[in-house]
Protein backbone atom coordinates (compact mmCIF):
# COMPACT_ATOMS: atom_id res chain seq x y z
CA UNK A 1 0.00 0.00 0.00
CA UNK A 2 1.03 3.37 -0.66
CA UNK A 3 -0.15 7.20 0.36
CA UNK A 4 -2.02 9.20 -2.36
CA UNK A 5 -0.72 12.29 -3.26
CA UNK A 6 -4.19 13.82 -1.35
CA UNK A 7 -2.69 12.14 2.03
CA UNK A 8 0.68 12.87 1.31
CA UNK A 9 0.00 16.87 1.41
CA UNK A 10 -0.16 17.06 5.16
CA UNK A 11 3.53 16.38 5.26
CA UNK A 12 3.53 16.21 9.29
CA UNK A 13 1.26 18.78 10.02
CA UNK A 14 -0.53 15.82 11.94
CA UNK A 15 1.65 15.45 14.86
CA UNK A 16 -0.11 12.39 16.18
CA UNK A 17 0.18 10.44 13.06
CA UNK A 18 -0.71 6.51 14.23
CA UNK A 19 -1.57 7.27 17.86
CA UNK A 20 -4.77 6.20 18.65
CA UNK A 21 -7.73 8.97 18.76
CA UNK A 22 -4.90 11.03 17.83
CA UNK A 23 -4.25 10.69 14.32
CA UNK A 24 -6.33 12.76 12.56
CA UNK A 25 -7.95 10.31 10.15
CA UNK A 26 -10.15 9.51 12.99
CA UNK A 27 -12.16 12.53 11.91
CA UNK A 28 -11.14 13.79 8.75
CA UNK A 29 -11.45 11.76 5.06
CA UNK A 30 -8.94 11.75 2.59
CA UNK A 31 -5.98 9.83 4.67
CA UNK A 32 -6.11 7.43 2.09
CA UNK A 33 -3.20 4.01 1.22
CA UNK A 34 -3.90 2.69 -1.92
CA UNK A 35 -3.40 -0.97 -2.21
CA UNK A 36 -2.55 -0.42 -6.47
CA UNK A 37 -1.60 2.98 -7.40
CA UNK A 38 0.82 4.45 -10.05
CA UNK A 39 2.31 7.10 -9.12
CA UNK A 40 4.78 10.10 -10.75
CA UNK A 41 6.24 13.11 -9.00
CA UNK A 42 8.23 15.47 -11.07
CA UNK A 43 11.32 16.96 -10.73
CA UNK A 44 11.79 19.87 -7.94
CA UNK A 45 11.80 23.54 -10.09
CA UNK A 46 12.70 26.18 -7.54
CA UNK A 47 10.60 24.07 -4.66
CA UNK A 48 7.92 23.43 -6.49
CA UNK A 49 6.87 20.26 -7.97
CA UNK A 50 3.47 18.05 -8.98
CA UNK A 51 2.87 14.76 -7.83
CA UNK A 52 0.00 13.28 -9.68
CA UNK A 53 -1.47 9.49 -9.39
CA UNK A 54 -3.83 6.87 -10.70
CA UNK A 55 -5.82 4.34 -9.03
CA UNK A 56 -6.83 1.51 -10.53
CA UNK A 57 -9.97 -0.32 -9.69
CA UNK A 58 -10.82 -3.75 -8.58
CA UNK A 59 -14.43 -4.08 -8.34
CA UNK A 60 -14.87 -6.73 -11.42
CA UNK A 61 -18.85 -7.02 -11.04
CA UNK A 62 -19.36 -3.02 -10.83
CA UNK A 63 -17.86 0.20 -12.96
CA UNK A 64 -14.69 0.11 -10.99
CA UNK A 65 -12.57 -1.72 -12.51
CA UNK A 66 -10.55 0.74 -15.28
CA UNK A 67 -6.83 2.01 -15.54
CA UNK A 68 -7.70 4.98 -13.69
CA UNK A 69 -11.05 5.16 -11.57
CA UNK A 70 -9.32 7.17 -8.89
CA UNK A 71 -7.16 10.15 -9.58
CA UNK A 72 -5.03 12.44 -7.09
CA UNK A 73 -2.76 14.92 -7.24
CA UNK A 74 -1.33 17.63 -5.28
CA UNK A 75 0.62 20.44 -6.63
CA UNK A 76 3.65 21.47 -3.56
CA UNK A 77 5.96 24.10 -2.71
CA UNK A 78 8.61 23.70 -0.05
CA UNK A 79 11.84 26.14 0.85
CA UNK A 80 13.24 26.58 4.13
CA UNK A 81 10.27 28.25 5.89
CA UNK A 82 6.99 27.12 4.60
CA UNK A 83 6.23 23.72 2.74
CA UNK A 84 2.55 23.89 1.51
CA UNK A 85 0.64 21.73 -1.28
CA UNK A 86 -2.71 22.04 -2.74
CA UNK A 87 -4.04 18.82 -3.23
CA UNK A 88 -7.08 17.06 -5.22
CA UNK A 89 -8.95 13.17 -4.93
CA UNK A 90 -11.40 12.35 -7.71
CA UNK A 91 -13.13 9.52 -6.93
CA UNK A 92 -10.70 8.29 -4.26
CA UNK A 93 -12.77 5.47 -2.01
CA UNK A 94 -16.26 7.03 -3.68
CA UNK A 95 -15.04 10.64 -2.16
CA UNK A 96 -13.82 13.62 -4.16
CA UNK A 97 -11.70 16.04 -1.79
CA UNK A 98 -9.60 18.93 -2.26
CA UNK A 99 -6.95 19.75 0.75
CA UNK A 100 -4.92 22.58 1.35
CA UNK A 101 -2.22 22.33 3.64
CA UNK A 102 0.25 24.56 5.16
CA UNK A 103 3.19 24.40 7.46
CA UNK A 104 5.27 27.39 8.45
CA UNK A 105 9.09 26.82 10.47
CA UNK A 106 10.73 29.43 12.25
CA UNK A 107 13.59 28.40 14.88
CA UNK A 108 12.14 25.97 17.07
CA UNK A 109 8.97 26.51 16.37
CA UNK A 110 6.51 24.51 13.65
CA UNK A 111 2.67 25.98 13.15
CA UNK A 112 0.72 23.64 10.45
CA UNK A 113 -2.88 24.54 9.03
CA UNK A 114 -4.84 21.96 7.17
CA UNK A 115 -8.60 23.02 5.27
CA UNK A 116 -10.49 20.43 3.57
CA UNK A 117 -14.05 20.10 1.84
CA UNK A 118 -14.79 16.52 0.56
CA UNK A 119 -17.96 15.48 -0.81
CA UNK A 120 -19.38 11.64 -2.31
CA UNK A 121 -18.84 11.06 -5.49
CA UNK A 122 -22.60 9.97 -6.25
CA UNK A 123 -24.57 11.35 -3.76
CA UNK A 124 -25.15 14.13 -1.32
CA UNK A 125 -23.11 13.33 2.07
CA UNK A 126 -20.35 15.94 2.81
CA UNK A 127 -17.58 16.69 5.25
CA UNK A 128 -15.99 20.30 5.97
CA UNK A 129 -12.84 19.96 8.34
CA UNK A 130 -9.49 21.78 9.37
CA UNK A 131 -6.61 20.99 11.31
CA UNK A 132 -4.29 23.09 13.70
CA UNK A 133 -1.27 22.00 15.14
CA UNK A 134 2.22 23.22 16.67
CA UNK A 135 5.59 21.52 17.45
CA UNK A 136 8.28 23.76 19.47
CA UNK A 137 11.62 22.09 19.89
CA UNK A 138 12.61 22.98 23.92
CA UNK A 139 15.78 22.15 26.06
CA UNK A 140 17.23 18.46 26.10
CA UNK A 141 15.71 17.39 23.00
CA UNK A 142 12.24 17.43 24.35
CA UNK A 143 9.40 18.39 21.70
CA UNK A 144 5.97 19.92 23.06
CA UNK A 145 3.06 19.08 20.68
CA UNK A 146 -0.32 20.49 20.66
CA UNK A 147 -3.00 20.02 17.55
CA UNK A 148 -7.22 20.98 17.39
CA UNK A 149 -8.70 19.31 14.54
CA UNK A 150 -13.08 20.18 13.48
CA UNK A 151 -14.98 18.37 11.15
CA UNK A 152 -18.71 19.26 10.00
CA UNK A 153 -20.82 16.07 8.68
CA UNK A 154 -23.70 15.35 6.65
CA UNK A 155 -24.27 12.05 5.65
CA UNK A 156 -28.08 10.76 4.67
CA UNK A 157 -28.57 6.52 4.65
CA UNK A 158 -31.63 5.12 4.16
CA UNK A 159 -33.78 8.12 3.76
CA UNK A 160 -31.72 9.65 7.68
CA UNK A 161 -30.05 12.85 7.51
CA UNK A 162 -27.31 12.74 10.09
CA UNK A 163 -25.22 15.91 10.40
CA UNK A 164 -22.79 15.96 13.31
CA UNK A 165 -19.82 18.31 14.46
CA UNK A 166 -16.67 15.93 15.62
CA UNK A 167 -14.11 17.62 17.75
CA UNK A 168 -10.28 16.01 18.23
CA UNK A 169 -7.88 17.73 20.80
CA UNK A 170 -4.37 16.22 21.67
CA UNK A 171 -1.81 17.22 23.69
CA UNK A 172 1.47 15.30 24.05
CA UNK A 173 5.71 15.46 24.34
CA UNK A 174 8.39 13.43 22.40
CA UNK A 175 11.74 13.10 24.14
CA UNK A 176 14.22 11.94 21.42
CA UNK A 177 17.16 10.02 23.13
CA UNK A 178 18.87 9.52 19.74
CA UNK A 179 18.15 9.43 15.88
CA UNK A 180 16.13 5.82 15.89
CA UNK A 181 14.60 5.96 19.50
CA UNK A 182 11.85 8.14 21.08
CA UNK A 183 10.06 8.02 24.36
CA UNK A 184 6.79 9.91 24.08
CA UNK A 185 3.24 10.62 26.07
CA UNK A 186 0.12 11.99 24.66
CA UNK A 187 -3.23 12.61 25.73
CA UNK A 188 -6.03 12.93 23.24
CA UNK A 189 -9.80 13.28 23.18
CA UNK A 190 -12.55 13.18 20.38
CA UNK A 191 -16.07 14.55 20.92
CA UNK A 192 -18.64 13.79 18.41
CA UNK A 193 -22.14 15.44 19.07
CA UNK A 194 -24.21 13.62 16.03
CA UNK A 195 -28.19 14.50 15.11
CA UNK A 196 -30.36 12.52 12.91
CA UNK A 197 -33.22 13.65 11.06
CA UNK A 198 -35.74 11.06 10.63
CA UNK A 199 -38.45 14.16 8.51
CA UNK A 200 -40.92 14.74 11.41
CA UNK A 201 -38.52 14.02 14.66
CA UNK A 202 -35.09 15.00 14.93
CA UNK A 203 -32.52 12.91 17.55
CA UNK A 204 -29.50 13.70 19.21
CA UNK A 205 -26.33 12.25 20.32
CA UNK A 206 -23.35 12.96 22.07
CA UNK A 207 -20.03 10.63 22.31
CA UNK A 208 -16.84 11.21 23.77
CA UNK A 209 -13.81 9.19 23.49
CA UNK A 210 -10.70 9.83 25.63
CA UNK A 211 -6.79 8.05 25.46
CA UNK A 212 -4.08 8.96 27.37
CA UNK A 213 -0.78 6.94 26.27
CA UNK A 214 2.91 6.88 27.20
CA UNK A 215 5.05 4.69 24.57
CA UNK A 216 8.80 4.43 22.95
CA UNK A 217 9.58 4.21 19.31
CA UNK A 218 12.31 2.64 17.66
CA UNK A 219 13.10 2.87 13.88
CA UNK A 220 15.21 0.78 12.32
Amino acid sequence: KHDTPLKLAQGKIDRFSDQKLGDIKKILAGEDRASNIVMYTTPNMNGLSVTAAIVPGENTEGDEDGLADGISASLNYKNQFITAALARNDDINSLDTTRLAAEIKSNDVKIGLLLQSAEASEGSDEEDSFVISTAINVPNDFILKAQFSFADVSVTEDFIEFKGEITQIAFGVDKKLDKNNTLFAYYSTIESDISADFGTVTSGISVDDTTFAIGYELKF
